[in-house]
Formats: structure tokens, sequence, C-alpha cells
């Protein structure tokens, strides 16, 4: 028996624990959780190995689902797991679970109990959920990191008035270039590229601040 063999070589009792989770994942594709209980399970106990050489194979090959969505899964079912002990409203869909990911398992409770007490059961979905996550992520930042953030804003503003004095004099310029008698072809395109790099200036600073274009 080669080393790759027994690597891959399962006891009886693996066997059958295979068997079995795999009789849950076929019964209840449709129930997130404990499809990704059972995957959990089969990937760390590595119940897949005689078959396929990774839990990604296995996932495609086993059961035609992506890998990226098998851990999603198996995240959802953490996810739900975690928040259990708040009571008898969790997660309908692996979707809904799938904002809470970003947060640590207290702050999931905690935004989850807060979108629950404030929800009715089936207005809760996957978009109110990631916007409970958002709103909790922009009140989590420290004071001091919201002072800092609010002088860089003030800064980038004054700067970008600045700016826009400098614009409106340069495109006085340009119209004085066009105005003049003879035309001084030289001045209309020194001023208008001073006036054009201005403008650039301008919207680099606007797009850097919150609720910019990018």
């Amino acid at each position: 028996m080669t080393q790759l063999e027994l690597t891959r070589a399962m006891t009886a009792k693996e066997r059958g624990e295979l068997k079995e989770r795999e009789a849950v994942i076929a019964r209840g594709l449709k129930t997130f959780v404990d499809v990704g209980t059972q995957l959990t399970a089969i990937r760390d106990k590595r119940l897949y190995r005689a078959e396929y050489g990774t839990f990604d194979e296995y996932c495609q090959g086993r059961w035609g689902m992506s890998p990226k969505y098998g851990y999603r899964l198996i995240n959802a079912a953490k996810i739900v797991n975690n928040l259990s002990p708040t009571g008898d409203i969790l997660p309908s869909s692996e979707r809904q679970a799938r904002p809470l990911a970003r947060l640590n398992a207290d702050e999931q409770r905690t935004v989850w109990t807060a979108l629950v007490d404030s929800t009715p059961p089936k207005k809760i979905t996957a978009q109110k959920v990631s916007d409970a996550v958002r709103k909790h992520k922009r009140g989590a930042s420290q004071p001091g990191e919201r002072f800092v953030s609010t002088l860089g804003l003030m800064h980038r503003l004054d700067k970008a008035e600045a700016l826009e004095r400098e614009l409106d004099t340069l495109i006085r310029e340009v119209r004085a270039a066009l105005d003049s008698k003879p035309v001084d072809v030289g001045r209309i395109r020194k001023a208008v590229s001073n006036a054009a790099a201005a403008y650039d200036s301008i919207i680099d600073h606007v797009d850097s601040k919150p609720g910019g274009r990018r």
C-alpha cells in the first residue's frame, strides 16, 4: 500500500460516519444549517479523503456545489449556532446569515438581537441584516478616530474651496485671453492648461472625502 493509499485509508467507523453525514446533507440540502454542520465535520475530519484529495474537490465532485458556497454554508451554520441563545428567531437562509460573518461572535448576537427587536420576523431580509451590520460597524469606530476623520474632511474641504477660487481666477484668464486683440494663442493654451489642472485637483480632493464619487 502506497503512502497516498495509507493517507486516504479510512476505518469502518469513519466510513459509517461519512455515510450518516452525507445522508443528512442529501435530505436537507434546503436546510442550510444542517448541511453546513455536516460539511464542517467532513472537512475537519477529512472524511472525504478516500475519494477526493481536497475538501474543495469533494464539494464540487460529490455535491456539485462550488467550494465557495460550501464554505459559506459552513460559516452560516457557525453563525446560527452562535445566535441560538438569543431566541427562537434565527436567520432563515445562508444569505441572511452571510453579512454577520463580518462581525465577531459577541457583535453578531448584539446586532441580530437589535434587528429582531425592531423588525417583524417576516420582514427580516438579507439586505436589512447587511444594513444593520454596516450601521454597527460605523458606530463602533472610536470617538478619537471620528474626530481625526472630521479634521481630515475639513482640511480637504478647505483645500477644495481654495482650488475652486483658483479655478474661477483661471477661467477669467481664459476668457480674457479669448477676448484679447489680437488673440494670444500661447496665452490661451497656458490658461486652459492651468484651469484643467486646477479642475483635476478639485475632483481628486472631492472624490477622496467620505461620500465622494469613488
